[in-house]
C-alpha cells in the first residue's frame, strides 16, 4: 500500500508540471514580445530556451509527455494487481 501511495504522490508531482507548462505556455502566447529573462522573471524558471515552448506546448495538447502517460498506465496495472491480490 506504501508504495501505490508513493506512485498517487508522483503521479500529482507530474501533473503539476504539466500544469505549469500549461500555464507558461499561455503566458507566453499572451506575451509574444516577452524575451525568456522576463518570463523566468515572472515565475517561469524552468523555461531556459524559446525552443522549451514549442515542446511544452505538444506536451500539454497531447496530456503529457511519453512518461507521463506511460506512467499512468503503469499505476492503474499496479492498482490492480493491488486488488486482486488482496481479494
Amino acid at each position: 500500500m506504501y508504495n501505490i501511495c508513493c506512485y498517487i504522490i508522483y503521479y500529482i508531482y507530474i501533473y503539476i508540471y504539466i500544469y505549469i507548462y500549461y500555464i507558461a505556455v499561455a503566458y507566453a502566447d499572451a506575451h509574444p514580445n516577452y524575451s525568456i529573462s522576463t518570463l523566468q522573471s515572472q515565475g517561469f524558471s524552468k523555461l531556459k530556451r524559446k525552443g522549451y515552448l514549442s515542446r511544452w506546448r505538444n506536451d500539454v495538447a497531447s496530456g503529457g509527455t511519453r512518461y507521463f502517460i506511460y506512467f499512468i498506465l503503469y499505476i492503474i496495472v499496479l492498482y490492480l494487481l493491488y486488488i486482486i491480490v488482496l481479494k
